[in-house]
């Protein structure tokens, strides 16, 4: 996954439009479709902002880590068994190559923490109805 890509998933799944990520970074609307795009690479300054607002490592929005920061442990094994389990993954009855293999995971990996992370959510919010 690009860079661009992780900054329209993470503002979408934060419920925000382009512009109204444009005015939280302080940029143009444009300036984000061309990250978004991969047209432009995103700054130092501007990198570090978006892992602030959207709760992120630079890392992670580098593609070098892609384990967010409140995973546990169990999570990251959990991940890990999970995508052990796909191994032998084939599409039309041909094995995908390595490089599909690691681009399937990655998407895997994005939707696993995704989930994970509404299920924590929700389970906190259960916690607190309840008390």
């Amino acid at each position: 996954m690009t860079i661009g890509e992780r900054i329209s998933a993470l503002r979408k799944k934060n419920s925000m439009t382009q512009p109204m990520l444009a005015d939280a970074m302080d940029v143009s609307q444009s300036t984000i479709t061309s990250w978004e795009n991969n047209r432009r690479a995103v700054g130092n300054e501007d990198l570090i902002k978006l892992a602030d607002l959207f709760h992120v490592t630079t890392d992670y929005l580098l593609g070098n880590k892609q384990t967010p920061d409140w995973a546990s442990d169990s999570d990251v094994l959990e991940l890990k068994d999970f995508l052990n389990s796909n191994v032998n993954m084939a599409f039309g009855g041909v094995t995908l190559d390595t490089k599909q293999k690691k681009r399937v995971d990655e998407i895997l990996t994005q939707i696993y923490w995704d989930e994970l992370q509404k299920e924590k959510k929700r389970k906190l919010q259960e916690g607190n109805a309840n008390e």
